[in-house]
């Protein structure tokens, strides 16, 4: 008994240690984000030693998911990751790596490799990061043995944190089940899969597709029991995550349906909840974002690397806005609501990005969100779907210490007086939470057309600077 007594001692140690972890902030750095807010807040990030699966039919998403996954792990969070390629060769899958970083259209890209003098400069420079980036893409790794090696040997060089496996129906297996026993030679994989979680303390995301039974239901969504044909994954798998759009089945223009929404159905979770989180998705760039669900504005930062204050060209009619935009990433209080107007070609964006920029280099804990003001529309009109709170309220808790907020292209707001309404409290909530906050705009605030009196007046609060043949150079935060 005494022994019995000394080994639930231990036992419960280790859960209040986790406790402690949690609250402390450990936890979450030896845990691995997958970049999506409610993703993580409903599986509890991604827990090393852990096995999980993602599945949908095929040609959904699956593998853009999963390197959006791997971005946000790799170049977010310089977390070691290895990408198991049994689909398509690792250059195609870099290819389409280098459109999500970089923000280029994929049928340019990875299609037919017409690109325009920006975007070549543009993957130029993504191209450096990602080759920088802690990354490996293997392609020739086929059995689940390779698989195993090749892991333990870039593990015994640098720990691996994340193994992401496309797919596993395409995993040849060495051992002596026959054509006839492909249930069981998949149960076998995925036990060792599940192994192999746990032996190197890393994170395994396996891709599964699955069965065509979802095609012969009314609403085609997917469903755990998709998975049958692919061994033992739903037992095995500590969560499963399954992927449906509508319009993937509903393509037609006049066909009601949500357009590139995404819902990722948490089907099974050892660590939380059974639900579903709704993620916008890109199919030009490959690209899926929570943004236009979340209230909080917790996107990924979608900017130009190469958008810097080295690369931007100084000449006098933008110099005195360039000396305010360098006074707001310097920290100067003055200009920490920053509002950027200027004309098309001005140079606003990059200026504002530029920003960014300088404050991620001088402190990488801090987080840049960018969106167009289109986007901050779509995060309104859908805001409510993830929560049930207020929006202003769910900004001001997903808003986190080192947030710097931008928003361009501020007069898609006119026009609509809610939309401007909501605006305004979503701007007073970041400034009550002192954010930093840049705002650019093709016209400054007085001159911008079909916005209400109450959301002009809000936007003249903000120091103002201007590029280009502006007719007011008055600093109308005075």
């Amino acid at each position: 008994m005494e022994n019995q007594n000394q080994q639930l001692e231990k036992q419960m140690e280790k859960i209040f240690i986790e406790f402690e972890d949690v609250k402390s902030g450990k936890k979450a750095e030896q845990s691995i984000s997958t970049g999506y807010r409610e993703l993580d807040k409903t599986i509890g990030q991604l827990e090393r030693g852990s096995l999980y699966a993602l599945g949908g039919r095929p040609g959904i998403g699956k593998t853009a998911l999963a390197l959006n996954i791997l971005y946000n792990a790799a170049l977010i969070q310089n977390k070691r990751c290895i990408y198991f390629s049994l689909k398509m060769s690792a250059i195609h899958l870099l290819k389409k790596l280098l459109c999500i970083t970089g923000q280029i259209k994929a049928e340019g890209a990875v299609d037919n490799g017409y690109l325009s003098d920006k975007e070549y400069e543009t993957l130029h420079v993504t191209g450096e990061r990602i080759i920088n980036a802690p990354i490996t893409v293997e392609d020739r790794s086929r059995s689940i043995t390779e698989i195993f090696d090749r892991s333990s040997e870039i593990n015994e060089a640098d720990k691996v944190d994340l193994i992401i496996i496309d797919y596993l129906q395409l995993i040849e297996y060495d051992g002596n089940y026959t054509d006839a026993n492909r249930n069981e030679e998949l149960s076998a994989e995925c036990r060792m899969l599940k192994n192999l979680a746990a032996k190197m303390n890393a994170v395994v995301l396996v891709i599964s597709e699955l069965n065509r039974t979802p095609e012969y239901r009314p609403d085609h969504r997917p469903m755990l029991s998709d998975l049958r044909g692919s061994g033992e994954i739903e037992e095995i798998a500590d969560a499963v995550m399954l992927l449906y759009r509508q319009d993937y089945y509903h393509y037609q223009e006049n066909d009601e349906v949500d357009k590139n929404v995404a819902d990722l159905s948490i089907a099974k979770n050892n660590y939380g909840p059974l639900r579903s989180v709704y993620l916008m998705w890109n199919p030009e760039m490959l690209i899926f974002s929570e943004s236009v669900y979340l209230g909080e504005l917790l996107h990924r930062a979608d900017m130009n690397p190469a958008y810097t204050f080295h690369t931007f060209m100084v000449n006098e009619e933008n110099m005195n806005a360039y000396s305010k935009a360098m006074e707001a990433a310097k920290g100067n209080p003055d200009y920490r609501q920053l509002y950027i107007a200027g004309g098309s070609g001005s140079g606003k964006t990059h200026l504002m990005q530029a920003i960014g920029e300088y404050i991620f280099q001088k402190n990488t804990s801090v987080r840049i969100k960018y969106m167009t003001a289109r986007m901050l529309k779509e995060v309104i009109t859908y805001g409510d779907m993830n929560q049930d709170i207020g929006m202003v309220q769910y900004v001001r808790d997903g808003i986190e210490e080192n947030d710097v907020i931008m928003i361009d292209d501020i007069e898609g707001l006119s026009g609509d007086n809610r939309m401007q309404e909501e605006a305004i409290e979503i701007l007073d909530a970041m400034v009550m939470c002192n954010k930093q906050i840049i705002i650019a705009g093709s016209l400054i605030p007085s001159h911008v057309h079909d916005i209400s009196e109450r959301f002009r007046m809000r936007l003249k609060r903000m120091s103002l600077c201007t590029l280009g043949d502006m007719d007011d150079y008055t600093d109308i935060s005075e």
